[in-house]
Formats: C-alpha cells, sequence, structure tokens
C-alpha cells in the first residue's frame, strides 16, 4: 500500500488499549504485530466495527521494534499487537517521506 495516500487518515493517536471504545473512527496506524515471537511493523485498518493489520514491506531495525516492545511487554514478548513509539513514529514518517503535519 502507497502509504503516502492516505497520509490524511493515519490516527497517530490511536490506542490499542482503548480500541473499542465509542466513537470510533474509521481510518489507519501503525502498530507492532508480533507473530511467531518476531516483531514486525504493520499498517492497522481501523474499520466501525473490525480492524485488521497488513505487514509493511518496509521495516525499521528489529532493536528498534524491540525497544519499544520492551515497555510493553517485559523481556517475554508474547505473539499480539502493540503500540508504536515515538522512535518507530520518527522512522515511519522519515521512511515514508511523510509530511509531520498530515495528521
Amino acid at each position: 500500500m502507497d502509504i503516502r495516500s492516505i497520509q490524511d487518515k493515519i490516527q497517530w493517536e490511536f490506542n490499542l488499549y482503548n480500541e473499542f471504545t465509542r466513537p470510533r473512527r474509521k481510518g489507519f496506524s501503525f502498530v507492532i504485530d508480533v507473530y511467531e515471537g518476531r516483531p514486525h511493523l504493520a499498517l492497522y485498518r481501523i474499520g466501525l466495527n473490525c480492524s485488521s493489520t497488513e505487514i509493511l514491506d518496509e521495516q525499521p531495525p528489529t532493536i528498534m521494534l524491540v525497544e519499544a516492545l520492551i515497555p510493553q511487554a517485559g523481556m517475554v514478548i508474547k505473539d499480539g499487537l502493540y503500540q508504536i513509539d515515538e522512535n518507530i513514529r520518527e522512522w515511519i514518517e522519515m521512511a515514508y517521506n511523510l509530511d509531520e503535519t498530515g495528521s
């Protein structure tokens, strides 16, 4: 997916822990998707009643993902979805050449 084409629909303030509170806005965000013990940066599609992830082709360094996971999951990282941190947001903005004021 062309991330720049959805830039105005990215919800940087999105919080997984409050995902199903209302009102729920459709759009996109980013999460760390840990599957089989491996973290990946994923685009998070937010629908009115459901959400889905899409692993991005371009990934930040694994250490950056792990550093964002440890405060949320501790040293034993289980499969699941986790919040990105400010460092990953900055990486996304730089890697996809996003305008910081686009949200």
